[in-house]
């Protein structure tokens, strides 16, 4: 489909899933804590598990060795409040991740088609995004949702199969299954284009190396920044599957 890779946002998300074999203390809230040019948060899975984060800024060098990747999670928060250096320690190696965090913005214009031949793109081969407001599976599953209703408009017919594309060329046939492709794509990126900026523009506030930037940020989040309005963009209804 000739797509552009996706651009490197300059930071690294470390991951994993933290095991408290006799419970945790977490409660089951979730949360951020930000520092400059990095940030760590919890999310409790259940009374025993705990996912987290740790995001902090890097010219994108790999790592791979699992030991290292502990480690250096480790050091960007060392000074930060032990139950994140806990929740670190207490993950198995199986559980943890280390990768680049980038984007590709999917602009309605000057791009290569998202779709051709009776083939498009969904979820992250569509429209990667940083993972800045946690949208990027529930927006795949959006996709799915549009796109099976978009086919079902010309493939789904009141007639029996057979008979309604007995009357349709080959050529008819690839024709509507295009056009449905095009109103797939033609919603998905109304959807997709603002949402992608947003989660990068949100990411790059939540990145600043520096401190007293940081604290003015701090302030005007703590001060201004309600759950409700953060989580705003998840008031979304696709629609039903028909």
């Amino acid at each position: 489909m000739n797509m552009k890779e996706p651009c490197y946002a300059g930071y690294v998300a470390t991951r994993g899933i933290a095991e408290y074999p006799d419970g945790h203390n977490l409660g089951d809230r979730a949360r951020q804590i930000l520092g400059s040019g990095v940030r760590a948060g919890f999310v409790p899975m259940n009374a025993n598990k705990a996912y987290w984060f740790v995001v902090f800024n890097s010219s994108g060098e790999k790592l791979t060795n699992v030991d290292l990747v502990r480690k250096e999670a480790l050091d960007y928060v060392r000074l930060w409040p032990t139950m994140i250096t806990e929740a670190i320690n207490r993950s198995p190696p199986e559980t943890l991740s280390r990768k680049r965090l980038a984007d590709r913005w999917m602009w309605p214009v000057g791009g290569p088609p998202l779709y051709q031949g009776g083939v498009t793109l969904a979820g992250d081969a569509m429209h990667p995004m940083t993972p800045n407001l946690g949208q990027g599976g529930c927006c795949a599953l959006e996709d799915a949702v549009v796109l099976a209703r978009s086919l079902s408009k010309v493939l789904v017919t009141t007639d029996p199969p057979a008979a309604a594309w007995a009357t349709r060329s080959q050529a008819q046939e690839m024709q509507e299954i295009e056009l449905a492709l095009r109103s797939y794509t033609e919603e998905r990126w109304r959807r997709m284009l603002p949402l992608a900026i947003r989660s990068n523009i949100t990411g790059a506030v939540l990145q600043i190396d520096n401190d007293f930037v940081c604290s003015v940020r701090n302030m005007i989040i703590s001060s201004f920044v309600t759950v409700d309005r953060f989580l705003d963009h998840t008031n979304y209804d696709c629609g039903s599957l028909y």
